[in-house]
């Protein structure tokens, strides 16, 4: 029996998916889709990823180093390149546009634990509230078991095991190589964090927040960047689709 490699393929403009098996040795021409519905075979100028999906965008940077003893030829450039440079004449740094009382004044306000300083939820604006007004308005949303739960224990640690099962399982199937499960999955986990941006917009004091959950380094992060990849081309042909812009009407 010739032995069989598991493949994705990753089809045309909507970025469409689907698993195949391809004998490994003559294994040259390229792959095409039935149509279900007219039983039409198409060449979806699809992408070939043998042993599962990768990508350069989900994998680990290189750990490469130059070895511990370079050629002498290239040692002798480089000092070249730092003599020659170190002879070059640097410009003075820009002088602050903040005069000393203003610097100080900002030291103090990082310093200030009874208050809170963060962005608008909306428009551009800096809002300072009370820290005792920041926390009643957090406590009072976390204490609304409509949406949230208090848990025992930090579960943190048992949902990264769960994902790491899981990449491991769709690497067993060859759905993903052993680079892009490696970049995956996340070492040292943080838990998620609420904070709230203030609504000063409904004109009320204190503003009541919007929730926020920063997920930077949580278990989920990665495999969100993944899913977002595979749903950006096809969320431009939802109706209620609107492109984000940095530029201001």
């Amino acid at each position: 029996m010739l032995p069989r490699q598991s493949y994705i393929y990753i089809y045309g403009p909507n970025q469409r998916t689907c698993s195949h098996t391809q004998p490994t040795h003559t294994d040259t021409q390229t792959p095409t889709q039935t149509d279900s519905t007219s039983g039409r075979t198409e060449n979806p100028h699809c992408i070939r990823y043998a042993g599962g999906f990768k990508h350069p965008d989900f994998k680990e940077p290189s750990t490469w180093e130059p070895t511990k003893n370079p050629p002498e030829a290239l040692t002798a450039m480089i000092m070249a390149n730092e003599l020659e440079l170190s002879l070059v004449k640097t410009r003075n740094p820009h002088p602050q546009n903040l005069t000393r009382g203003e610097r100080s004044a900002l030291r103090n306000l990082t310093k200030n634990r009874d208050i809170i300083i963060k962005p608008a939820d909306k428009g551009s604006a800096v809002v300072v509230l009370n820290t005792s007004d920041y926390i009643k308005e957090g406590e009072r949303q976390l204490n609304d078991h409509t949406f949230y739960q208090k848990l025992d224990t930090n579960r943190t640690t048992q949902h990264n095991e769960t994902v790491h099962k899981s990449l491991n399982d769709m690497q067993q199937r060859g759905e993903l190589s052993g680079e892009c499960t490696q970049y995956l999955k996340k070492r040292d986990p943080r838990t998620s964090q609420l904070y709230l941006l203030p609504k000063i917009h409904k004109g009320k004091i204190p503003p009541p927040g919007r929730p926020i959950i920063s997920a930077n380094a949580s278990p989920t992060e990665r495999i969100s960047q993944f899913v977002d990849f595979f749903l950006q081309p096809d969320l431009k042909s939802i109706k209620s689709y609107v492109r984000d812009t940095p530029i201001s009407i």
